[in-house]
């Protein structure tokens, strides 16, 4: 891409920015550390990981747009079980899960919707890490005569860096309240066709746009709960921000008050650079290197 010849606002001394695509995610990371590029757009979760240990390289990380979760088979007992759900939501430890996401800055979702998207509301609040309820409600549901599967993603991303050590964390957290998890990671063709239910599934869920109705949609079609739909459908049914904004905050609630999923946390993406060139980078993508230029 070839700077305007009419442009006279800010960075016009960048003539040119060169686009490559580079699919496989090493010779990326080789590319950055041998400065044969300026900056990787959505990096590997290695390459973000040692980012913070090396001087030639640094992150910037976007607000964030996805949640992460933990989701349930909710059309078949036990999920089909509020008891259960909940058992589910008290018994995760949602601050350690965030302790594996690679980035210091994550703490618990507070609540479906990351902050900044249209219906966020920033009073909202998900259940507590508590074990004993989590005990309470898993004896109210008996879940002792349902083993429980937990499927991941076998594959980690930018946005879910360590799904398998996640999946370990919250297996762990339900074995505290008495439940028998297994794992199973997941490739992208989805829980297996019959599964016969106690199923849980890991993911994140991302707009692009920062549309809400991007995250709740997927939810509504996994969920099968008509008092959620029908409150996801006056929210399709309005263009009047104000309205919407409310509804996607009612959807949030709902969420929280029936354990329709369990948001973990909101991960942000991130975009590494090399901290050598200085003059291509001084832009509202990535803050100001502090090394002399080359």
């Amino acid at each position: 891409m070839d700077a305007s010849p009419t442009w006279n606002g800010a960075f016009e001394a960048t003539r040119q920015v060169l686009l490559r695509e580079i699919p496989d995610p090493a010779t990326a990371q080789l590319v950055l550390e041998k400065d044969d590029v300026d900056a990787v757009a959505d990096p590997s979760p290695d390459v973000v990981r040692i980012i913070p240990s090396r001087s030639d390289m640094r992150a910037k990380r976007w607000p964030s747009t996805a949640t992460a979760y933990l989701g349930f088979v909710s059309d078949r007992p036990p999920f089909d079980s509020l008891a259960a759900r909940r058992a589910v939501a008290a018994a995760v430890n949602r601050a350690a899960v965030a302790a594996d996401f690679d980035d210091p800055s994550l703490s618990p979702a507070t609540s479906w919707i990351p902050p900044g998207i249209l219906g966020f509301d920033p009073a909202a609040k998900q259940p507590p890490y508590d074990l004993a309820a989590a005990k309470a409600f898993f004896a109210k549901a008996n879940l002792a005569a349902t083993p429980v599967t937990l499927y991941y993603p076998r594959t980690p991303t930018q946005l879910f860096p360590n799904p398998a050590l996640v999946a370990q964390e919250i297996a762990s957290n339900l074995s505290d309240a008495g439940m028998t998890v297994g794992l199973v990671p997941l490739d992208a063709t989805g829980i297996p066709a019959g599964e016969p239910g106690g199923a849980l599934t890991l993911g994140v869920i991302a707009t692009d746009c920062g549309e809400p109705d991007d995250l709740m949609a997927p939810l509504v079609a996994a969920w099968h709960d008509p008092g959620f739909a029908a409150i996801a459908s006056n929210g399709r049914a309005t263009v009047a921000e104000n309205t919407r904004a409310m509804v996607y905050r009612n959807l949030d609630a709902f969420i929280a008050e029936n354990a329709g999923a369990v948001p973990l946390v909101h991960p942000a993406r991130a975009a590494g650079a090399s901290a050598i060139e200085t003059e291509p980078l001084n832009s509202p993508l990535l803050p100001p290197a502090q090394s002399p230029s080359k």
